[in-house]
């Protein structure tokens, strides 16, 4: 098994105990496709793009390897009031910050396969259409770097 699988295991665990009452989305990948139930408080991870580094210690090759965590929420407003809509938003901003916060405080993971991991970006929030309901989604962006053995 290559170090890759073991760090995606360990997103996928680590989101799950710091996000306990959300729910995983089954497709991170296309947001829309996945349930109301799920999109009302959910989370996702997709990995991204990979780059050699071209950095070889000891029959290692370096990657690095984007990955982006994905947060909806159910977006209970109706477009003339403010408040509710303010609310949901700075909830899933605090959701992002958690992930952050988690992130600098253990930027391995609790693991030594990542050499290391920072937040990069964002997207904004963005509005998703359900099936009956409205959401919104906020897409955070992390680069990471791990060896391979070759």
């Amino acid at each position: 098994m290559s170090n890759i699988t073991t760090i995606y295991d360990l997103f996928v665990t680590r989101l799950g105990v710091i996000y306990p009452s959300h729910s995983k989305l089954t497709n991170p990948h296309k947001i829309e496709e996945n349930n109301d139930m799920l999109l009302k408080l959910g989370y996702g991870l997709r990995m991204g793009p990979g780059l050699n580094t071209k950095r070889h210690l000891a029959c290692k090759a370096s990657i690095e390897r984007e990955i982006t965590i994905v947060f909806t929420r159910k977006h209970f407003a109706l477009e003339q009031t403010l408040t509710p809509k303010q609310t949901v938003e700075k909830a899933l901003l605090e959701d992002q910050f958690l992930l952050i916060k988690d992130v600098e405080t253990y930027p391995d993971l609790e693991n030594t396969v990542i050499a290391k991991i920072e937040y990069v970006s964002d997207r904004g929030i963005e509005f998703i259409y359900g099936d009956k309901d409205n959401f919104i989604q906020l897409e955070t962006v992390f680069n990471f770097e791990y060896f391979e053995f070759l």
